[in-house]
């Protein structure tokens, strides 16, 4: 698509819903790592699941944000992330931080579902695999 000239209404693009994205994630190691930020371990691998992002295309009232923007997290970040443990008041203290960690979490979980061949990208090449 030739974006020259279109109008650009960020609502308006594609949210995706996939449920091989989401099997994929669970059992990944946890890339959101929130908890390291007040001095918590993340819980176990067997507890890591999908976590929307509250940021990206999607969203609202009783919807989900595309599974594009979802990174793997254990079940102690993803409280942190919905604010569902206490600890998350700590996280304010580092909202740049926290914000970072999110982004990278999210591309870390779409680095893995590349290498698992579930997000495929037309005409890329994958420089290394570790």
């Amino acid at each position: 698509m030739n974006w020259q000239g279109k109008l650009y209404r960020p609502h308006m693009l594609p949210a995706i819903v996939s449920e091989d994205v989401r099997a994929a994630i669970e059992g990944m190691p946890c890339t959101l790592r929130l908890a390291s930020f007040i001095g918590l371990r993340c819980s176990d691998q067997t507890t890591v699941v999908g976590c929307h992002t509250k940021c990206g295309v999607g969203g609202g009232q009783g919807t989900k944000t595309t599974d594009l923007g979802i990174a793997a997290g254990c079940h102690l970040c993803h409280d942190l992330l919905d604010m569902r443990h206490h600890g998350w008041k700590q996280l304010e203290r580092y909202p740049a931080g926290v914000i970072e960690r999110v982004f990278h979490g999210v591309m870390e979980t779409q680095a893995m579902l590349v290498q698992l061949g579930i997000i495929q990208v037309r005409g890329a090449t994958i420089l290394h695999v570790i």
